[in-house]
């Protein structure tokens, strides 16, 4: 009798592990094991994120240290009224948010299956990251830009608002900086858009 339990039972346990494996394949049709979020990221892909880090908290570090400057400079006077170079530090503020938000990376479009088609999975990664590191920066160059437009035109009027304007820019940069997972998810998706293409 537990005989004949047994070997009814166990066509039915490798059919159910059968069904699971293939509602995993079917889950996410593009992954493998190389590219699954949750494998460990090589020491180049680690190297080009710790990279995008530098560059971004270089941008943060700059932009803050000139707003430092500035408050000291001016004895953190908040008094003035907006003028016109304050009015123009506003506008290209929108501008460049705007910009950073809706930008298109060149170097992402020119990424095609055909030219991904022939190489391994880390090299493409490192194609994708590049071109993700590149938008990083521009975006975050942007931004900074804007900041250092704030912070002359505090020096000049005495402004709170450029003060605000300018802390939030590099609140906003300081958000951008890579994180190893983080960019891996961004490359995978990335990847599974390509090959969709």
């Amino acid at each position: 009798m537990f005989r004949g339990t047994l070997k009814a039972s166990a066509p039915n346990n490798l059919k159910t592990e059968d069904c699971q494996s293939e509602n995993l394949e079917m889950s996410n049709p593009y992954a493998s094991p190389e590219q699954s979020n949750d494998s460990p990221a090589s020491a180049a892909f680690i190297q080009d994120v710790r990279g995008a880090q530098i560059v971004t908290a270089a941008m943060a570090i700059g932009a803050s240290t000139i707003l430092g400057v500035m408050l000291v400079v001016n004895k953190g006077a908040i008094d003035g009224q907006p003028d016109v170079l304050a009015w123009i530090g506003v506008g290209i503020a929108v501008v460049m948010f705007t910009a950073n938000l809706v930008i298109s990376s060149s170097q992402l479009n020119l990424l095609s299956t055909e030219s991904l088609q022939q190489l391994s999975i880390e090299e493409k990664s490192e194609a994708v990251v590049g071109a993700l590191r590149g938008r990083q920066i521009k975006c975050c160059a942007m931004l900074e830009g804007a900041a250092v437009i704030n912070c002359t035109a505090y020096m000049i009027e005495d402004w709170i608002g450029s003060v605000a304007i300018a802390a939030l820019l590099i609140v906003i940069i300081v958000l951008k900086i890579p994180s190893v997972a983080g960019m891996q998810n961004k490359v995978a998706d990335r990847l599974r858009e390509i090959e969709m293409r």
